[in-house]
């Protein structure tokens, strides 16, 4: 669990894509105006025209940078799992269940943190376990998936809690490896040991 996700360009893209279809609707508004009062198109018509084909290609563009798994994605599954007893489910769609109450502090964003943990496929399927190498593993969260990011900043030093991240937070459409197939939802179980500042 050592693979950094930027959105970044994402996030300009979609900045980009909002100002573009603004233009648009400005522009059709524009345009009606001086049609109905006056008669004739306004002095913009062309560049009217122009924003109204980069809007198209805006709204493309924002269709391709949707979630490609969302239709992939059991919600009766992740219904189930956020009305579980102390499940919580928060604004990016992970859950978040504590399975025992740590005693320690909260990780930070940019903490490098020791745990236990146990991933798992939807079907029970176990991809990954520290448990069954016999050791630890440290994982810098800057470095995590989304999902671990947010997750482990939720569980104090030396709790355990169970997580279910969507394939958004996780691998998404690319899967990894042999063992994560393309928008799998992913089920950890993790214990928090330790935390060590970046």
């Amino acid at each position: 669990m050592n693979e950094k996700i930027s959105i970044g360009n994402n996030l300009d893209l979609v900045g980009a894509i909002y100002y573009l279809i603004l233009a648009y609707f400005i522009g059709r508004h524009t345009n009606a105006v001086t049609q109905r009062y006056w008669g004739f198109e306004s002095t913009g018509g062309h560049l009217v025209k122009t924003l109204h084909l980069l809007a198209l290609c805006a709204l493309c563009a924002f269709a391709a940078c949707a979630d490609p798994c969302a239709e992939s994605v059991n919600q009766g599954f992740f219904d189930r799992e956020a009305a579980k007893e102390g499940a919580v489910r928060t604004e990016s769609g992970l859950i978040y269940q504590e399975l025992t109450e740590g005693y320690g502090p909260y990780p930070g964003a940019t903490d490098r943190v020791t745990v236990h943990y146990k991933g798992m496929l939807v079907d029970g399927t176990v991809f990954d376990s520290s448990y069954e190498r016999g050791y630890t593993s440290t994982v810098l969260l800057e470095m995590a998936s989304p999902g671990w990011a947010e997750g482990l900043q939720m569980i104090k030093g030396g709790g355990k809690a169970r997580l279910v991240i969507p394939p958004h937070l996780a691998y998404g459409k690319k899967g990894s490896t042999d063992s994560i197939p393309p928008c799998s939802t992913l089920i950890f179980e993790i214990e928090l040991f330790g935390i060590k500042g970046s």
